[in-house]
Order: structure tokens, then sequence, then C-alpha cells
């Protein structure tokens, strides 16, 4: 059978007692025995956390700029952008959900979906422009389109999540 535990993953190195000058014990590394209890635990494979807040404020946001997007008759870019905002959606509450971001991760995680928004866009703007996906134009259109439509979805998601949470502390308060 197959041995778990960090010794089995390099068994050149397993113990062997007076060698290398080696202060294991003579019991020699066989799997978990000789792990401190953290490491020997299994890992933690619960639920990933969101934060309540930031999902809805992030797929009320998307579901409102793409219903006006679907009225103006781009149903094929809605559909495209359903896909987007659900996943950044997730994404971003994902991030938002752990407790100790500092501001790096917190900018690296607002810039991800941006840049993610500023490539959707450049690739429709190539298919627009005869499938050139090159051309400094197209790059230019998907950055300037892809960061207004960031900025737009991400400014509605932060009043809708403010709201969420404002409202869903009032009702705590009661």
């Amino acid at each position: 059978m197959f041995e778990t535990g960090v010794a089995s993953l390099w068994p050149a190195t397993r113990h062997k007692p007076g060698r290398n000058g080696c202060k294991w014990p003579a019991g020699g590394h066989n799997g978990e025995r000789d792990l401190p209890r953290d490491l020997a635990a299994e890992p933690q494979t619960g639920q990933v956390g969101l934060d309540r807040p930031v999902l809805v404020g992030n797929v009320v946001s998307g579901c409102a700029w793409l219903l006006l997007l679907a009225l103006l008759g781009s149903w094929v870019l809605a559909l495209i952008g359903v896909a987007y905002v659900a996943a950044g959606s997730v994404f971003l509450a994902a991030v938002y959900a752990r407790d100790s971001l500092n501001v790096r991760q917190r900018a690296l995680s607002w810039a991800a979906p941006w840049l993610v928004a500023v490539a959707l866009w450049t690739f429709i703007a190539s298919g627009i422009d005869g499938g050139k996906p090159s051309s400094l134009l197209n790059l230019w259109v998907g950055l300037l389109i892809g960061t207004a439509t960031y900025v737009a979805w991400q400014l509605v998601a932060l009043a809708v999540g403010h709201l969420v949470r404002t409202t869903s502390a009032v009702a705590r308060n009661r």
C-alpha cells in the first residue's frame, strides 16, 4: 500500500541512524510517527467562506448592468458577461472573506478581475476588427471599455454591499 506523510515523499531520505549526523530517534522516519502533531494532522477541507455583502453586491450590480446590456440588444455580450460576473463575484467574495489581507493582497485581488475584463474586451474588439488580436487599437479599446465597465460594476457593487452590511447590522441590533 501507499505510505502517507512527509517521509514517504522522499524515500531516499529515510532515517539511517548514525549517518550524516541525523538526530532523529532510532525509530526512523516512518510516516507521520515522528512529525509534530500539527504537521501530522490531516489538512482541513472545510467550505470556502464567502463574504456575503461582497457577493450580493457584485451579483446585484452585475445583473443590473447585464440587464441593461440585454435590453439594449446585446444579449450575446450579456451572456458572456454572466459567466464573467458569476466567476468574478465568487472570486472577490472568497478573497474578501479572508480575515487577514494586507494592502498588496487587496490591490491584487481587485486588479485580477480588472485584467480579465480588459482581456475579455480586447478579445471582443479583435473579433469585431476582423480577428487581428495583436492590434494595438484592440488593446486600447479593451483597456478603455474593460476599465470603464469594471469600475462601473464595482462602484454599484460597493454601494449595494454597503447597503447589505448596514441593513444586516440594523436587523441584528433589534
